[in-house]
């Protein structure tokens, strides 16, 4: 279980593609969106998950779910908001000097923001 996260401090610093993408979806442009799979739903295909940059939200048609960055993890992983919160710092403080070309580099493969670690 994650100790406190402090989910305002959190939210403005993670994008939903940088989470995606450390969630390893395929999520693919589709115009101003992404497009993935939904590995949880398993259904729906390339098109299940939509996920909109400029608003920072996903909605996943089969499971019926959306939201933030956060609530993508909560979907995917079948977390609650705290776990999924403190999945994401997790995820982002396991960003060392070694691997940040690499995951710059899949970043800039989906079109990510730069990262900004915490």
């Amino acid at each position: 279980m994650a100790g406190y996260v402090d989910f305002a401090a959190l939210k403005p610093r993670v994008s939903i593609e940088q989470t995606a993408t450390l969630l390893g979806l395929n999520a693919q442009p589709a115009g101003q969106q992404l497009r993935s799979s939904c590995p949880k739903c398993l259904e729906g295909g390339k098109r299940a998950i939509v996920i909109t940059p400029e608003e920072g939200s996903f909605y996943c048609f089969p499971g019926k779910k959306g939201g933030d960055a956060i609530e993508l993890v909560c979907h995917v992983k079948g977390l609650s908001q705290k776990d999924a919160a403190g999945n994401v710092v997790s995820l982002f403080a396991d960003i060392t000097s070694q691997n940040l070309e690499t995951l710059a580099a899949l970043c800039d493969q989906k079109r990510c923001d730069t990262i900004e670690l915490f």
